[in-house]
């Protein structure tokens, strides 16, 4: 997150934060890098859900599958924020399953969202944006919405040029 975008009371409550981390640096540097393990861990955790809600995907167990998506995202949510190129895949994925279930509108919404937060993150011109106009430009072919499909997919082959 740019921090030009944060309000002023959340940068004081993080530099007070961060004071205090520093303050206690014989238990907090401990304690951080056991977080920051944990956190490693989880989302090792979080990328192997994902893969095997693909695999159950593929095999029709959709209240399964989804499970799974949906705690993975939330570790990805948890350990790197909404707004990161982690959570923005795990919505991509947890979009394809609702697309094969026809349900669409909570489909286009996670593809809508993780569109916006890689073209703020990796920028209009990266490939896994164009992945990204790629399957909400699909989808919106499907509902018929070609006007709005017409410039995501143009510009997806542009750059995948």
């Amino acid at each position: 997150m740019k921090s030009a975008r944060l309000p002023n009371r959340l940068l004081i409550v993080t530099g007070i934060l961060m004071s205090l981390l520093i303050g206690c640096a014989g238990n907090g540097d401990r304690l951080a890098e056991q977080q920051l393990l944990q956190d490693r861990a989880d989302l090792q955790d979080a990328n192997l859900a994902q893969n095997r809600a693909v695999e159950l995907q593929y095999k029709a167990k959709f209240d399964e599958a989804e499970a799974l998506y949906l705690e993975s995202l939330d570790t990805y949510i948890r350990i790197s924020g909404v707004h990161s190129v982690e959570a923005a895949r795990a919505q991509t994925n947890l979009a394809s399953l609702y697309v094969s279930e026809s349900r669409h509108a909570e489909a286009e919404a996670l593809l809508r969202q993780s569109l916006a937060t890689q073209q703020d993150i990796l920028g209009d011109d990266a490939v896994e944006t164009a992945w990204s106009m790629t399957n909400l430009g699909g989808l919106l072919t499907t509902l018929g919405q070609l006007t709005e499909a017409e410039p995501l997919l143009d510009n997806s082959i542009l750059i995948h040029k």
